[in-house]
């Protein structure tokens, strides 16, 4: 797994991820990549992204969700991420390869988009979230940037380790 965080101006932003207006790495207070192997095929991790009412038993940082039940392009839901209360709407749903997705509150603004590339062995995760406004100025520096950091990494580890088992089921 590897991880990387950058300041504004200077993020490595990966070239194949789609970024909304506004919401792009060079918008960023705080931006975050990681990546990761993962032994199993595209269509089951993305799986496990799309499954947004899902979240809460294998990501650590969403603590509840409440959606409509469907997930695509435009959908909204509401989220309880990192301990903040966010509006959110997906950016982008293209199977098995691309998955965004928004959120707002009163002083944070964020897009975390995943990539998945499919490789002889199963899946390239790449993962990579910008935040701007107050609460991302706040949390880029000292013990709070620790937090997102290690925070991302768990994210990405428990996503291996939940669309590794071969435990025969699927997400919901």
């Amino acid at each position: 797994m590897r991880s990387d965080r950058a300041g504004p101006g200077e993020p490595p932003a990966h070239t194949d991820i789609h970024w909304p207006a506004g919401l792009t790495p060079s918008d960023a207070d705080a931006f975050q990549h990681d990546e990761a192997s993962i032994d199993s095929p595209p269509e089951r991790v993305f799986g496990y992204l799309v499954d947004v009412d899902g979240w809460p038993s294998w990501n650590p940082q969403v603590r509840r969700v409440r959606t409509s039940g469907r997930i695509g392009p435009g959908a909204m839901f509401q989220i309880e991420f990192r301990g903040l209360r966010l509006d959110a709407m997906v950016g982008e749903c293209v199977p098995p390869s691309r998955f965004g997705w928004a959120g707002t509150t009163t002083d944070l603004s964020m897009y975390q988009a995943w990539l998945l590339l499919p490789t002889p062995s199963g899946t390239r995760v790449i993962a990579e979230e910008m935040a701007k406004g107050a609460t991302a100025i706040t949390n880029r520096d000292g013990r709070a940037a620790e937090r997102t950091r290690d925070g991302h990494r768990e994210l990405l580890s428990r996503l291996k380790h939940v669309a590794g088992q071969d435990s025969g089921t699927e997400p919901s």
